[in-house]
C-alpha cells in the first residue's frame, strides 16, 4: 500500500523542515531524519514517531512483486508435491514454479504482463501447435477446450481455452481434498475480480487481463504459497491431466502482490494510548 506524503511543516529550534528534508536527511532514531529529531522539543518528537509507526503499519501488510519464467511443461497437478491420482500418461512434466507469499490479510494478486516465448507449443515438435496469446486458444483442431479432472487434491478446470498459464494458492499443507472445479465461460475469464479463490482450487490467469483492464485474484487468508503452471491432458486436454513431455517453450511473468487491508482498529488504540502516556509523562516532567 503505497503511503502519500502531505506536505509538513514542523517549526522547532529556528529551523523550518519541510517534506525534502524527510527525503534526504540521514535517518536517525526510529527512522526519523537525525537534523529533524536532534532539533525536536521532546512532546513533538514523539508525536512524529508515533505517526510514522501509524504509516508503516498502514504500509506493513504483504507486498511483494517480482518476474519468473514458467515452462509449459510445469504440471499444475504437482504443486505442493501433490501426488496424482488421476493421470492420462505420456509425462507428469516437471515441477510448477513456487512463489513464497508474505503473509498477511485482504492480499491482491496481479499480474503485470504474460508474454509467450519463441517456440511455444503443447504437442510435439513435428507438428506445433502454440497457443494463439497467453488466454489460448491452442491453435489446432479439437484442442480448443479444456475440462480436466481434478487429481490428488488439486482440483479440475473448465474453459472454452487452452494452453493457458494457471495457478494454485495453498497454505502451509496441502488440503484435506480437492476443492471443486472452476468452470469458465468467454466471459468470466474476463471478469475483472476473482475473489472467492480455494486452496488447491486451480484458477486461470492467462494474460492476467479482462475487458476492464488488470485483473485482480483474492488471495486466502490462509495461503502460504502461490504455484503457476500448466494444465494438460492427453485426450486434447479434457479428462484426467498428463500429457507434459511434449510441451516446449514457456511464459514470461511479472506480477505483483498488494494489501487492501488498513491498520487494525487495536493498533491505532494501541498508539493513541502511547500517546497518552507520552503526554501524561511530559505534563509530570513540567511539573517537577
Amino acid at each position: 500500500m503505497a503511503i502519500t506524503l502531505a506536505p509538513i511543516n514542523v517549526q522547532t529550534t529556528g529551523k523550518r523542515f519541510n517534506r525534502e528534508d524527510l527525503r534526504t536527511s540521514s535517518l536517525g532514531t526510529f527512522g526519523i531524519p537525525s537534523t529533524l529529531s536532534s532539533s525536536l522539543k521532546y512532546p513533538m518528537k514523539h508525536v512524529v514517531i508515533a505517526l510514522l509507526c501509524l504509516a508503516t503499519m498502514a504500509s506493513s501488510a504483504a507486498a511483494q512483486s517480482g518476474s519468473t519464467t514458467v515452462l509449459t511443461s510445469a504440471n499444475i497437478y504437482l504443486s505442493g508435491n501433490n501426488t496424482m491420482t488421476s493421470y492420462s500418461g505420456f509425462g507428469q512434466g516437471t515441477a510448477p514454479n513456487l512463489i513464497s507469499l508474505l503473509s498477511g490479510t485482504g492480499r491482491v494478486l496481479q499480474f503485470g504482463s504474460v508474454t509467450l516465448s519463441s517456440g511455444i507449443s503443447f504437442c510435439s515438435l513435428a507438428t506445433p501447435c502454440p497457443p494463439s496469446s497467453p488466454d489460448g486458444p491452442i491453435n489446432f483442431p479439437d484442442l480448443t477446450n479444456t475440462a480436466l479432472f481434478s487429481s490428488g487434491v488439486i482440483s479440475g478446470i473448465s474453459a472454452p481455452s487452452s494452453g493457458f498459464l494457471v495457478g494454485v494458492f495453498l497454505g502451509a499443507s496441502l488440503p484435506g481434498s480437492a476443492p471443486a472445479s472452476l468452470t469458465y465461460t468467454s466471459s468470466s475469464m474476463l471478469q475483472p475480480n476473482f475473489t472467492s479463490l480455494q486452496l488447491g482450487q486451480m484458477f486461470f490467469i492467462g494474460d492476467g487481463q479482462g475487458t476492464a483492464g488488470t485483473q485482480s485474484f483474492f488471495v486466502p487468508d490462509a495461503a502460504t504459497r502461490l504455484y503457476l503452471g500448466t494444465a494438460d491432458g492427453a485426450n486434447n486436454f479434457t479428462g484426467a491431466p498428463g500429457a507434459y513431455d511434449d510441451n516446449t517453450g514457456s511464459y514470461s511473468v511479472r506480477y505483483g502482490i498488494s494489501s487492501t487491508t488498513a491498520p487494525e482498529p487495536a493498533s491505532i488504540a494501541l498508539v493513541a494510548a502511547g500517546l497518552g502516556a507520552l503526554a501524561l509523562a511530559e505534563r509530570r516532567r513540567r511539573r517537577s
